[in-house]
């Protein structure tokens, strides 16, 4: 009898029950629910400030450039071979000459008839954001002007002309909404 007891004590203690099993899968679920959005919006405000990063060692390396021409113009200094050539932390970037940045990538623009003429530049970025394409611009102009510009119409080039020429409030982030939707500092 005391043997039959023993077993059956034993029995019960190496089990784990089916509301047992229950409680913690749903804990677990509860736990995942609230850490994998968490951690996807780190990511993506990683990749924003990466590009952010970016953008600014370009435009460092385009005023090095011109800094570095005798008349202080940004001519010769708008080419994605020319910046890489004078900053050497530029080449594992993806930098186009052109209109429009790859994903993941950058593209630098001159304003202007010529990049040899060159009135001030563009240099955008554009990353993924979740399912959607968060693209980023700073257009620099030679007379001093400084525009930045985030969301969709931060593909602010067209040729030689800049679509977009509002100003921008210096914010830090890319702002979802509001007045300051698509805008950052």
């Amino acid at each position: 009898m005391h043997a039959l007891l023993s077993e059956r004590k034993r029995e019960s203690e190496s089990a784990f029950t089916l509301i047992e099993l229950l409680v913690v899968m749903i804990i677990i679920s509860i736990l995942m629910a609230v850490a994998v959005p968490t951690f996807l919006a780190q990511k993506n405000n990683a990749q924003k400030s990466k590009a952010t990063a970016n953008i600014k060692q370009i435009v460092n390396a385009v005023e090095s450039c011109a800094a570095n021409n005798t008349d202080g113009t940004y001519a010769g200094c708008t080419t994605a071979a020319t910046l890489k050539a004078f900053e050497k932390g530029l080449t594992s970037l993806t930098i186009a000459d052109g209109t429009t940045a790859a994903v993941n990538g950058y593209a630098i623009t001159h304003i202007g008839t010529s990049a040899t003429t060159a009135q001030g530049y563009i240099v955008q970025a554009q990353i993924k954001d979740g399912d959607r394409m968060v693209r980023f611009a700073e257009i620099h102009k030679e007379d001093g002007t400084l525009l930045k510009l985030c969301g969709p119409g931060a593909t602010a080039m067209s040729g030689t002309s800049v679509k977009n020429t509002a100003a921008v409030p210096g914010s830090r982030t890319c702002a979802p909404g509001g007045s300051a939707a698509g805008t950052w500092g």
